[in-house]
Formats: structure tokens, C-alpha cells, sequence
């Protein structure tokens, strides 16, 4: 009669060792199941913020083409060698161009989009409304040379010429890691 007892014993032995490692790997479980909630919190927190900085610098360029469009006569294209103590309105061809890397500052060399440059005397904005960003986006207005627009056959009017410019910008999300750089070509007739 004793050997029911002893094997009871053993049995709740097991019992006890059975659970703790169904607990153990429960908790493993639990653990990987929160980190990965983390990993893909940190992941949507990430592209909203590169989606904040592409709204940014999307903001600029449209400033940069609105300066462009409002100009009533074709704009002096500036060469300055970088760094650029001032930044010029509009850049010369051949000058080292922000996606050429070549020591091209951000914040020297580009105009800030909080600023308006209508004036002599660039002046806070106070239409713009900028999103919560870590820095006021920033562009570059590069002119890329003149194209011919027009018919060239014989009797018909001189073309007229168009000006072609390529507008840089770039904006920056909440945190600075975080930044987007857009680039168009604006096409504009003197």
C-alpha cells in the first residue's frame, strides 16, 4: 500500500515542474508579444514623422515656385562659392547644387521657408503655418538656363523664351534624424 503513495508524490513533482515551464514559456511569450507591439509602434511613429518632413518640404517648394511665379522680371542667378555667407534668392547654373554634396549647407545656403522674400528685407511669414517640425523647411532655387518656346518656321512670330529652374527643398519631421528632400522643375516665361 505504500507504493500508491510514492508514486502520488511523484506525480505531483511533475505536476509542479510541468507547470512552471508552461509559466516560463507563457511568459516568454508575453515578453516577444510586447516587444514587437514596441517595434511596430516605433515603426508607425517613424513613418509618420518622414511623412511630416515630405509635407515640409513639399510646403517649401510650392514657396519656391510662388516667389518664382510672382516675380515680374527674370530674377539675377547669384554664383557664390560654398559655403555662401548669404544665401542668394536664385542660384547660378554650375553652382555647387545641394544634391552635389560639396560642403552644401542647409542652413546657410538655403532660403527658410518661415521667412518672405517679396521685400527687400526678407520678413517673418505670417501666413505659414508650419507643422510641428524640429526645423523650418528650407529651399534652393536654381536656374537652369533658358529653352526656346515657339514655332521656328519661317513667317511665324520669334519664340519666346522660357526659363527653366529647379527648386530643392527639404524639411525635417519632429525629431532631426528625420528629413525629406524633394526637388521639381519650374518652367516660367519673361
Amino acid at each position: 500500500m505504500k507504493r500508491p503513495r510514492e508514486a502520488a508524490h511523484r506525480q505531483r513533482g511533475a505536476a509542479l515542474a510541468f507547470v512552471l515551464v508552461f509559466l516560463l514559456v507563457l511568459t516568454t511569450l508575453a515578453l516577444a508579444s510586447l516587444t514587437d507591439d514596441h517595434v511596430e509602434a516605433r515603426a508607425v511613429y517613424t513613418a509618420s514623422d518622414y511623412q511630416r518632413a515630405l509635407q515640409a518640404a513639399d510646403s517649401a517648394a510650392a514657396e519656391g515656385e510662388r516667389w518664382l511665379d510672382a516675380q515680374a522680371a527674370r530674377p539675377t542667378a547669384v554664383t557664390c562659392a560654398l559655403p555662401c555667407p548669404d544665401a542668394p534668392l536664385v542660384w547660378a547654373a554650375g553652382t555647387p547644387a545641394p544634391e552635389d554634396g560639396a560642403g552644401f549647407d542647409w542652413t546657410l545656403n538655403a532660403l527658410d521657408f518661415s521667412l518672405d522674400y517679396s521685400g527687400s528685407v526678407p520678413q517673418p511669414r505670417t501666413d505659414a503655418q508650419l507643422l510641428r517640425v524640429y526645423q523650418s523647411p528650407r529651399y534652393v532655387i536654381e536656374e537652369i538656363g533658358p529653352g526656346l518656346d515657339g514655332s521656328l518656321v519661317l513667317g511665324q512670330s520669334p519664340p519666346s523664351q522660357r526659363w527653366f529652374y529647379r527648386i530643392t527643398a527639404q524639411g525635417t519631421g519632429a525629431q532631426p534624424g528625420t528629413t525629406a528632400t524633394v526637388e521639381s522643375v519650374y518652367v516660367r516665361r519673361y
